[in-house]
């Protein structure tokens, strides 16, 4: 089993695949912020490195914290429009695979969306 990269796309969800990973394979909690910081990519990476030139030093938690308010609120707020937005266009189908695909992201950042 691969670790979970980490490109700045649904940071709640990405949490909870790393810390699987971590009680299956034994990985110390000492350890779980430089395995996962190996694993950023793209705009994820990019924020990364600009934390680490500041000597911004984190704990699991306050990475996980920092991850989701970083890239969280905004995609949490551009699903909210889709959902809002959502129209049947194609089959039916097609649309329930993108209201599920939305409603796993809002629940992801907000778990009492009703």
């Amino acid at each position: 089993m691969d670790f979970p990269s980490f490109d700045g796309e649904n940071p709640q969800f990405w949490k909870t695949r790393c810390e699987k990973y971590f009680d299956v394979y034994g990985v110390v909690p000492e350890l779980w912020v430089r395995v996962a910081t190996l694993n950023f990519t793209g705009n994820a990476a990019r924020w990364l490195q600009l934390h680490e030139m500041q000597s911004a030093l984190f704990t699991w938690e306050s990475l996980c914290t920092a991850l989701c308010a970083k890239f969280g609120r905004e995609q949490y707020q551009a699903h909210l429009r889709q959902f809002n937005t959502l129209r049947q266009s194609g089959s039916v189908g097609e649309y329930m695979t993108k209201f599920e695909e939305l409603m796993h992201h809002i629940l992801a950042h907000n778990p009492a969306f009703d």
